[in-house]
């Protein structure tokens, strides 16, 4: 008997959210806050496997067993996750600011992770931004990724799917949302 799948979480954070948050963040008592919350605009990929970047199973925390490394190729940067959340391998590639984000933490995203700081400076984060939302947090960065990909860019399903590591398109469709935006573009090209 199948599960139904439920509705998920529905945010994602607008254009102008994440301007207020890099800005916030570049001014921080936690700096390295901008660089891994665009390294989770820019590829999708969970905290987890931000923080597993160029690590080995020795070299992670005990609470983590994602990893991966970076490599180049054909003049395109990405990531190879090992060992993900649903245990299946998948390339990331690194657009040019989730590059620009990996060099500015060193090549090394758990060097510079500090889970108190990260969150404590979330939260004042979310106090200024949108205060009272309880859905505000950090992995509202991976939604914002898949919805990006599908309101912005001519990318299908199974292509969403793949970014984000989703064995479900059901899966994949609790990630992206219709932007407000788009849906008044396309009600505008019809009464317009």
């Amino acid at each position: 008997k199948w599960r139904k799948v439920e509705e998920g979480r529905k945010r994602y954070f607008t254009n102008s959210e994440i301007k207020q948050l890099r800005d916030f963040f570049r001014d921080s008592e936690y700096p390295a806050m901008e660089h891994f919350i665009e390294l989770g605009l820019s590829t999708g990929m969970r905290n987890a496997e931000i923080l597993g970047i160029n690590q080995t199973p020795d070299s992670l925390p005990e609470d983590m067993d994602t990893f991966g490394e970076v490599r180049t190729r054909d003049g395109q940067t990405y990531v190879h996750l090992r060992e993900t959340k649903n245990m299946k391998p998948r390339i990331i590639p690194l657009a040019p600011r989730a590059l620009k984000a990996f060099k500015a933490l060193d090549k090394n995203p758990l060097k510079f992770y500090d889970h108190h700081k990260f969150y404590q400076v979330w939260a004042a984060a979310r106090d200024h931004i949108a205060p009272g939302d309880k859905e505000f947090v950090p992995y509202a960065a991976r939604h914002t990724f898949a919805t990006n990909l599908v309101n912005d860019s001519p990318a299908s399903d199974l292509v969403v799917a793949n970014r984000m590591g989703h064995k479900s398109l059901a899966t994949t469709k609790k990630y992206a949302h219709p932007k407000d935006e788009s849906n008044t573009e396309l009600l505008n090209s019809f009464v317009g």
